[in-house]
């Protein structure tokens, strides 16, 4: 779903002629949206006390928005990339509404002296799997750019990304689920972190992780449109560029683990 779909959203979004704005609003908007249902998720599981009904209600529903997605074309020109952004922004949402449970989840499957080496090994393989997704959807891509079906690519590699999803929603199903109960010191409100945070190691890694956030999305979204657009990129040597990244990180993730 990430390599074939997530990598490519901003190059559809080229493809359908976005501005520079309208680049920006797509790589802000659905994240900044998608942070504050994570709130609403931890009150959620809280009265679910299931944190794998959280994951799966978040993960299929994330499926369901490659569909909103898909249908992007079918708009008019003028409200085409305001459609996508908005599918987008659904699509983000619901990804953030399982991530607390799933980090949850994982704090009590993998012991804590296996952590650094369980995750560096799982980053691995993901970074196995997003770069040979990228390179086939670059490839595909670069197919159909040469027989002028540029939008069907595009589509097809969307559907893969929604039946990745679905199937991924029935390997999380399989899950095993320790019994959740919330501890009442756990417990801290926004206004309780803005006004401690600066007191305690958690909120200073807080801070540093959004300032290095802050620091990569300054120039991050307007890294597709330079070159697909200004350098005039085509998407073989976008998808090179691309998978460049990942095989970095797959040659170094499971040293750092």
């Amino acid at each position: 779903m990430s390599g074939v779909g997530e990598s490519y959203l901003a190059a559809f979004a080229i493809f359908l002629k976005a501005s520079n704005p309208q680049i920006a609003l797509l790589a802000a908007l659905p994240q900044l949206v998608g942070a504050f249902f994570q709130f609403l998720s931890v009150q959620l599981l809280n009265y679910l006390k299931s944190r794998k009904k959280i994951i799966l209600y978040g993960v299929i529903g994330q499926a369901l928005a490659w569909l909103f997605i898909l249908s992007t074309p079918l708009f008019s020109e003028r409200r085409a990339v305001s459609w996508l952004i908005a599918s987008v922004i659904v699509y983000s949402v619901l990804g953030s509404f399982a991530n607390p449970a799933w980090h949850s989840l994982m704090g009590y499957l993998v012991r804590s002296n296996q952590r650094g080496r369980y995750f560096g090994r799982r980053n691995g393989v993901m970074s196995i799997a997003a770069f040979a997704s990228l390179c086939f959807a670059g490839l595909l891509l670069h197919r159909a750019e040469g027989l002028g079906r540029v939008g069907f690519g595009f589509g097809l590699l969307f559907l893969i990304a929604f039946t990745a999803r679905l199937i991924s929603a029935y390997c999380l199903s399989r899950m095993s689920e320790p019994k959740y109960t919330p501890r009442a010191e756990d417990h801290f409100s926004v206004w309780q972190f803005l006004r401690d945070g600066r007191k305690t190691n958690f909120g200073r890694f807080v801070l540093f992780t959004a300032l290095i956030h802050f620091s990569v999305h300054v120039s991050g979204p307007f890294i597709s449109p330079y070159l697909l657009r200004d350098l005039n990129f085509s998407y073989l040597q976008f998808m090179c560029a691309s998978a460049a990244t990942v095989l970095a990180q797959f040659l170094t993730l499971h040293m750092w683990g």
